[in-house]
């Protein structure tokens, strides 16, 4: 569910980025999201407003206006790296990559990382986007520093970006380069880096970690395990799952003039979502349902295929699908590759005891719970309190089968007319 602000914000046309109001609104928005870092908000806001940008043929009559928009472009892309363009990506390593070590430090790489992830199993793909970045790197002419970098073999190389590459390759060793040892070494005996304040040495550093991971990364089976890929935002009927969904609800406990009943129908409609969003989800479950029957392998093989094409509507609709089954879990358990590459997950956003109790029992409905909302989140880049609800749609499905632990899974919040998880 997206903000009042950002709903009020769909409505207004080119001209109005001329408002200096709806100027400070946007700015404050994209901060918003970046520094509470909200994936999905942030994705949404940079296509709403690029495409505005884009229609305002005005705006470059105002110079420092034009420019202040074209920034906040900048950081909300470097937030939504892994739903931009090739040629956004490339323009973002090629010229504006300080901007992108300054908001995301050493979260840098895991935006690179969700990049690959979205092109799951399309190994060529792979390549190219790693060559992309590398290669834009590599040409990037920011600079860092201010005297020429003595580089053997070549005179006077400008303390760009690319020319700290040149340096860096020749002065560390090549054979430890996949170690970030070399990196610790370069700085303690390069003449180039003492040239730099600390803080240019921490910008340099993350560049070069980033340049090393794409440099020396994994083969190709490794590449396959980084994940899925998936879709964009879609609401779930809650037809042939619950008549009546029951929705957990986080009350506001400040008097209220507000009758239960009007309260009731507001969290049923905000459960429900967009109608024609609803009849797309469950005209996608028909159709799966009728092709692949009681063929679990099936829904399985589908859903990774529907989640590499980025097909939002067959990708939820495949989730309900494998919870009324009550599959979630084994998919989980019983799929190695799955397995695999949630426990690598577990383990680096909560440590290695949680990856171990995952590896130990996969039907805790913790597992489930952070399942659907790295899907959802992470890799679908839906608002929080979007995922939250379809999360709490699914959840709703194994209640229907009896399990009524599963009405932990997400919860209404009265007071900011949004979904969340449970912790």
């Amino acid at each position: 569910m997206r903000s009042k602000n950002f709903e009020e914000l769909k409505k207004i046309i080119a001209q109005d980025l001329l408002d200096e109001k709806i100027h400070v609104k946007i700015e404050k928005m994209a901060s918003l999201y970046i520094n509470d870092f909200m994936i999905g908000e942030a994705k949404e806001l940079y296509f709403l407003l690029d495409s505005l940008v884009g229609r305002n043929e005005i705006l470059g009559k105002y110079p420092n206006l034009s420019e202040s928009y074209k920034n906040i472009l900048d950081r909300l892309s470097w937030l939504a790296l892994p739903f931009m363009t090739h040629k956004k990506v490339e323009e973002n390593f090629k010229y504006n990559l300080i901007l992108g070590v300054d908001l995301l430090e050493e979260g840098l790489i895991d935006r690179v990382k969700s990049f690959f992830d979205l092109a799951f199993g399309d190994i060529d793909l792979l390549e190219t986007r790693r060559r992309l970045i590398l290669n834009s790197i590599a040409g990037n002419k920011e600079k860092i520093g201010t005297k020429d970098l003595s580089v053997d073999g070549e005179e006077k190389v400008k303390p760009m970006i690319g020319g700290w590459i040149k340096d860096y390759n020749q002065s560390s060793d090549f054979e430890k380069r996949g170690q970030k040892l070399s990196i610790v070494e370069y700085f303690n005996k390069s003449k180039n880096a003492s040239q730099l304040s600390k803080n240019q040495v921490k910008i340099l550093r993350t560049v070069f970690e980033v340049y090393d991971f794409l440099r020396f990364l994994p083969g190709t089976t490794a590449i396959q395990e980084t994940g899925h890929t998936l879709p964009e935002n879609i609401d779930i009927s809650f037809e042939n799952s619950l008549e009546r969904p029951e929705v957990v609800v986080e009350r506001d406990i400040s008097p209220s003039i507000e009758k239960p009943s009007q309260r009731e129908n507001e969290i049923i409609s905000a459960y429900k979502g967009d109608p024609r969003q609803q009849k797309a989800i469950l005209s996608e479950e028909k159709k799966i349902d009728k092709k692949f029957g009681s063929s679990i392998a099936g829904l399985r093989a589908e859903f990774y295929k529907s989640v590499q094409s980025q097909n939002v509507n067959r990708t939820i609709a495949l989730l309900r699908l494998l919870a009324q089954r009550d599959d979630l879990a084994d998919f989980m358990k019983e799929d190695k590759k799955l397995s695999k590459f949630l426990s690598a997950v577990w383990e680096k956003q909560y440590g290695r005891e949680l990856a171990d109790e995952f590896k130990a029992d996969p039907s805790d409905i913790r597992f489930i719970r952070l399942f659907l909302q790295y899907i959802l989140q992470q890799r679908l880049g839906l608002p929080s309190s979007d995922a939250a609800r379809f999360g709490l749609q699914i959840g709703n499905i194994f209640v229907n089968l009896g399990k009524k632990e599963y009405n932990k899974m997400a919860y209404f919040d009265v007071k900011t007319k949004s979904f969340r998880w449970f912790e």
